[in-house]
């Protein structure tokens, strides 16, 4: 079981809906809190100005009270304003799964950030985070499955045993 109070965030396509709720159904069955599930209403635009902004508002607000956020690629607009606010926001980790580059061959540079570790095609979501809520303040990954250079290892290692401690002691950077 997942360190309950693990809040995550499920980033993708509108397309991927189902895909999203299954994996945030694995991830609820593992003791994880989702923050929004934007999959719930579906396409708000048809909606109206105001149901599109209250959608932003709680996507956005999902996504900055999430620990995790996981992107499940490819991803639309959306899921790449989110990948960028979890960023900003200092979010410990964005988990990128799935093809990074675009039909064209092109990727985001964003994908190179040191916060994002890129899950390769075999990796499972619910594995890759239980290895990261070891004991009470260390945090041990092992790293050698991971397409990551290994000079952002250190840096994101430090970045993320500090949002553990915070998350554990109940404190917000």
């Amino acid at each position: 079981m997942l360190n309950q109070s693990l809040n995550v965030y499920v980033a993708t396509a509108l397309g991927n809906a189902l895909v999203a709720k299954e994996l945030a159904e694995r991830l609820k069955a593992e003791g994880c809190h989702i923050t929004y599930e934007w999959w719930e209403h579906g396409p708000v635009q048809h909606l109206g100005f105001a149901r599109v902004a209250e959608v932003a508002r709680a996507e956005m607000q999902g996504v900055l009270d999430a620990d995790v956020l996981v992107a499940l690629l490819p991803g639309g607009r959306g899921t790449h304003a989110e990948i960028g606010l979890a960023l900003g926001g200092g979010r410990a980790w964005v988990l990128l799964a799935g093809p990074r580059a675009d039909a064209d061959g092109r990727e985001s540079s964003f994908y190179y950030a040191p916060q994002c570790v890129h899950l390769g095609p075999g990796d499972d979501i619910v594995r890759v985070l239980r290895q990261g809520t070891g004991g009470p303040t260390e945090f041990h990954p092992d790293w050698s499955h991971f397409d990551r250079p290994r000079r952002n290892h250190d840096l994101y290692a430090a970045i993320v045993r500090e949002e553990l401690l915070r998350l554990r002691t109940g404190t917000r950077g």
